[in-house]
């Protein structure tokens, strides 16, 4: 699939319980191609076996539902105890057995990836060069590039921007800021690129957050004031 048709989603979690949890009922609309680092669960099945720990699952699904809504006094613990609950069905249910030389070979891959994914996270503000990313990884920059497309699905440039893009999507939401202000906070110097990739990536977004049409134009005049005002 073309790499412009995939967006970055935002996952935004509560404080509180470091979850984000919601329930909703898709009948069939279309979600545009789109990738994060949250674990996302998917299911149809017409098994009746299936159906039956399914039905399990989205029981769990509703208590957890209503006790972050209600939120009584130690609600917290309840949450976590069906965290746990909708974990040990996942894994007792669904899980699949994997062979250990795969299972060993994968954690250390991920062991590997995590350190990479931490550093930028830490230092995202800042440059970050292919070669020393490649050091965080202990491995040559060429083979380091192809170890994390294979991994990630995308080449490291595209999810450092990307990951950079999360957070200013948020402050171009979310404040009055002008945008070169925003950019440089979060480590985007290239205001250029920015106008002609990074825009409509933000489009994207805004229409997988469910924004309108007329949202969208009311957010590009707002960006333009800005800009004429401040940049």
């Amino acid at each position: 699939m073309d790499k412009k048709e995939i967006s970055y989603e935002i996952i935004d979690y509560s404080g509180i319980t470091n979850v984000k949890f919601y329930t909703s009922t898709d009948n069939g609309s279309y979600i545009p191609s789109h990738w994060h680092r949250a674990v996302e669960i998917l299911y149809q099945t017409k098994d009746p076996v299936k159906k039956t720990k399914l039905d399990m699952l989205k029981t769990t699904l509703e208590q957890l539902q209503i006790i972050d809504d209600i939120r009584p006094d130690g609600f917290i613990l309840r949450f976590n105890s069906l965290i746990f609950e909708l974990l040990f069905q996942l894994y007792h249910n669904f899980g699949v057995k994997i062979f250990q030389s795969d299972l060993s070979q994968q954690k250390k891959d991920l062991d590997r990836l995590n350190l990479v994914l931490n550093y930028i996270s830490e230092n995202y503000r800042y440059p970050i060069s292919l070669d020393e990313i490649a050091g965080v990884a202990y491995l040559q920059t060429g083979y380091f590039c192809r170890f994390f497309k294979k991994k990630m699905g995308v080449t490291f440039l595209e999810y450092q921007n990307e990951y950079r893009l999360s957070f200013i999507y948020k402050d171009l939401i979310n404040t009055k800021d002008p945008v070169h202000v925003i950019l440089e906070r979060h480590g985007f110097t290239n205001y250029k690129l920015f106008r002609r990739i990074i825009i409509p990536i933000i489009m994207s977004m805004l229409l997988l957050s469910g924004y309108s049409k007329a949202d969208l134009h009311r957010f590009i005049l707002f960006q333009q004031k800005k800009q004429r005002n401040g940049y």
